[in-house]
């Protein structure tokens, strides 16, 4: 792989300018090419970046961030892996522009819902399947709700906590999940 073509994606939405369509990264890669990939991206963003400073001053590192994406990295790194590394990456930016512009796998349904934030927690915005517009939604597939959306958080590009909390939470809605547990008491 060539410098930068795993990050020219994330590079684009950040800096501006356009990722060529052809440029698609093995499936498989090395941790040379991904410190390659990371140092342009970081390079980049502190010479290009139109909010470098301002993010700086909120005590973002781009060099921590790198060290982070680097040292997270399996030892056999399949492109699967680098595009989650990527799309934490441009998450702890804070920059609601940025992202990653790689499909993500379709997951083979979604729920007969919608979710919202509301001061309970996690509800359903709209009824169905036996759900009730405002039940809590307490667990996925066995997995507490707050654990998925702080998942979601942790890949989603917002500039505030808030936002990115909101887009989490509306995310969930494509899964595999063969189960949701809703709290029935009110």
């Amino acid at each position: 792989m060539r410098a930068g073509s795993l990050v020219v994606a994330a590079l684009a939405s950040l800096v501006g300018g356009s990722a060529r369509a052809d440029c698609v990264p093995p499936v498989e890669l090395s941790r040379a090419d991904l410190a390659t990939d990371l140092a342009t991206l970081a390079t980049s963003l502190r010479q290009q970046w139109a909010y470098a400073e301002a993010r700086a001053r909120d005590g973002i590192n781009v060099d921590g961030l790198v060290f982070d994406a680097y040292s997270a990295a399996p030892a056999k790194l399949l492109r699967s892996d680098a595009v989650v590394l990527l799309r934490r990456f441009t998450a702890a930016l804070h920059d609601g522009h940025a992202g990653v512009a790689d499909p993500p796998p379709s997951a083979t349904r979604r729920w007969p819902i919608t979710l919202a934030e509301a001061k309970e927690g996690v509800v359903a915005a709209t009824p169905g399947a036996g759900i009730a517009r405002g039940d809590v939604i307490e667990a996925v597939d066995g997995v507490a709700i707050d654990a998925l959306v702080a998942e979601r958080m942790a890949i989603t590009p917002a500039s505030t906590a808030g936002m990115r909390r909101y887009w989490a939470v509306r995310g969930l809605g494509a899964t595999d999940a063969p189960s949701m547990r809703r709290r029935t008491d009110g």
